[in-house]
């Protein structure tokens, strides 16, 4: 089963919103812990209002975290080219990291390969992911 599919513009767009969902949640969270915010937070008109806040929050981001964390493995697995042991150093960090490990490999690894081969469409026809492209190095190509 080949997987371009990880390099199109729509499962971009998914990963993009599953990070800022992400992020966006993380700083929710982190607000929360601030003393000063938590006073704020403790009249019963805000508080309510912030927990609903919190709760959907919440719903939205569970499944942003499973998107971003099992695609960003999928995506290191099929299309990466590294390295094997740089892709080992990859997933010992989305293990010991979660989702933050996978939210630091889409910003550094995922986006700068994607946005190749979301450029380049018809870069390698017969890859399963992104060549390197301009290197005429046939031996990065892999058939599906």
């Amino acid at each position: 089963m080949k997987y371009r599919w990880l390099g199109s513009k729509a499962i971009s767009a998914v990963f993009f919103y599953a990070v800022v969902v992400f992020m966006c949640f993380c700083v929710i969270t982190i607000l929360m812990a601030i003393p000063s915010v938590r006073q704020i937070l403790n009249s019963s008109a805000i508080n309510h209002a912030f927990a609903s806040l919190f709760f959907l929050m919440c719903a939205i981001a569970i499944p942003s975290v499973l998107i971003i964390y099992f695609g960003m493995m999928i995506f290191c697995v099929r299309w990466d080219r590294s390295s094997i042991g740089s892709k080992v150093l990859w997933f010992i960090f989305f293990l010991l990291a979660g989702p933050i490990g996978s939210t630091v490999y889409y910003f550094s690894v995922y986006r700068r390969v994607a946005t190749i081969s979301v450029n380049f469409p018809n870069h390698d026809e017969g890859a399963t992911g992104p060549s390197q492209l301009g290197t005429g190095d046939d031996s990065m190509t892999r058939g599906a």
